[in-house]
């Protein structure tokens, strides 16, 4: 009897596991600790700047406007018709962020559009704000297009039902990277 040998090289397969690509990186998943809320008002001041040296532009706070098209505008009265913001405010590098303005978080305002949105950070600490004195700052301000949205790991709304007449919207971090 003949001993054959069979070439079986080209069976050969990797054995180990599928390489997984890595996940994606959200730095608001790294931020979300409740002590660090003020460095995620940093961040979004950094990123929603179309100005910002991050070379984004317009990118994130279109993000932002495209979170809050249709969203109820905020009158003194409280939530008015929703407003369309796709096509009237995108692109847009007129914008002006501002943190911790008169206790509002993040404070964009872009007065060639006439709009002001007043973004509550909420990151581990229950939505008890006072959205009607925030909302009033912009109204007061000449704003005809008010948005007061809060922003949160999770939906969030107010616990006082007269408040969230006052909220446009809850935008969950989720929604904003996508």
């Amino acid at each position: 009897m003949n001993n054959m040998t069979l070439d079986l090289s080209f069976l050969s397969a990797s054995l180990s596991p599928p390489i997984k690509p890595p996940r994606p990186v959200n730095v608001y998943d790294i931020l979300r600790e409740g002590w660090r809320e003020t460095r995620v008002d940093m961040t979004l001041l950094f990123f929603l700047d179309p100005k910002e040296r991050h070379g984004l532009g317009s990118l994130v706070i279109d993000a932002l406007l495209r979170c809050l098209d249709g969203a109820p505008r905020i009158v003194a009265s409280g939530r008015a018709e929703g407003v369309t913001l796709r096509d009237e405010a995108q692109h847009s590098s007129e914008w002006v962020i501002g943190t911790q303005v008169d206790f509002i978080d993040v404070y964009a305002t872009n007065r060639e559009l006439g709009i002001a949105i007043v973004l509550e950070n909420k990151i581990g600490h229950e939505l008890n704000n006072p959205l009607k004195k925030y909302a009033k700052q912009a109204l007061d301000e000449g704003f005809d297009t008010v948005l007061v949205a809060v922003l949160a790991p999770e939906s969030r709304t107010h616990r006082n039902h007269e408040q969230n007449e006052y909220l446009s919207r809850s935008v969950t971090y989720a929604e904003l990277s996508a």
